[in-house]
């Protein structure tokens, strides 16, 4: 996927190239859906309050958050008008414009 859209509603699908990507919020979660022949397609949903990763043990997000010994990044980001705060590499907040 090239092109990447957030937010409540799509883009004006009559614009929207085969091989976008929309992340839509919702309540507790997101969902993910693909624009395939001139429609959005729900793909999957993802709920944090059930998200889990059992074959990993406990975590412990108390300290700092690294990957491959580059710690994550603090601030906040626009795309599209949405600004997406991180703090230690955690998505912390989203606005919409």
């Amino acid at each position: 996927m090239e092109n990447l859209f957030i937010g409540e509603s799509p883009s004006d699908s009559a614009h929207a190239p085969t091989g976008w990507l929309w992340l839509k919020p919702v309540d507790g979660g997101i969902e993910l859906y693909t624009y395939d022949d001139s429609v959005w397609v729900l793909k999957h949903t993802i709920s944090f309050a059930d998200h889990t990763h059992p074959t990993l043990g406990d975590i412990n997000f108390t300290g700092t958050i690294s990957a491959g010994g580059e710690a994550g990044i603090t601030g906040a980001r626009t795309i599209d008008g949405h600004t997406l705060t991180f703090k230690n590499g955690i998505l912390v907040g989203y606005e919409a414009p």
